[in-house]
Order: structure tokens, then C-alpha cells, then sequence
């Protein structure tokens, strides 16, 4: 697992945790498989960095979180809330 997703996946666990939100934590593969064109991720939910949150409600993507805006003080609460 790379370290920037190392470094976010326990605060997405926590923040997730303590919300009434459900999360689910994708692992989208080994280097080799990620930077593949033909990654299901990269392909079905248009995923081009990774750490990604995406909100989805009701099967339609309604925002999304990419990288260091994960690790922002407040950003993802805020976005668990919205």
C-alpha cells in the first residue's frame, strides 16, 4: 500500500467511526495493477489519484475528496457531513 494511503486510512476509519455514514475502504491493487489503463477503478468510477473519497448517494456521485485534501483539519467530517 502506498504511504499516502497508508498515512489517511486510519483517520477514514475513525472519522467513519464515529459518523452515522457508512465508508468502505477500496484497495484498487499493487502499483503494477493501479497504474494499468485498464483498472476497474480508474475505468468505472473515474479514479486518477489515489487517495480518492467519493460520496455517492443513491448511485450518483455527488463530490469527491482526492489526496492531500483528505488530510486537511476538518475536510473530511465537513464532507461526511454535507
Amino acid at each position: 500500500m502506498r504511504q499516502d494511503c497508508r498515512d489517511v486510512e486510519d483517520r477514514v476509519q475513525k472519522t467513519f467511526q464515529g459518523s452515522s455514514e457508512t465508508g468502505l475502504i477500496i484497495y484498487v491493487g499493487q502499483k503494477p495493477e493501479w497504474k494499468s489503463s485498464t483498472n476497474k477503478y480508474r475505468n468505472s468510477h473515474n479514479i486518477e489519484s489515489i487517495p480518492t473519497i467519493v460520496r455517492i448517494n443513491n448511485g450518483i456521485e455527488e463530490a469527491r475528496l482526492v489526496g492531500d485534501e483528505i488530510s486537511r483539519p476538518g475536510t473530511l467530517e465537513q464532507f461526511i457531513r454535507d
